[in-house]
């Protein structure tokens, strides 16, 4: 997340299991400014959901 936000590019979760949307939100809710570029701007569940996102 953080070298896609950096670079100006969209980023996106996929929740293979390791990754929790509630880490994302986290992120998104805190103060520190710095952690806001952890937030994806898409989240799926799978890589197949991708697709459907446009």
């Amino acid at each position: 997340m953080l070298f896609g936000s950096n670079c100006g590019l969209d980023t996106m979760l996929t929740l293979t299991g390791v990754s929790q949307i509630e880490e994302a939100q986290e992120h998104r809710n805190n103060e520190l400014t710095t952690n806001h570029s952890l937030v994806p701007n898409y989240v799926v569940d799978n890589i197949a959901d991708f697709f459907t996102c446009f």
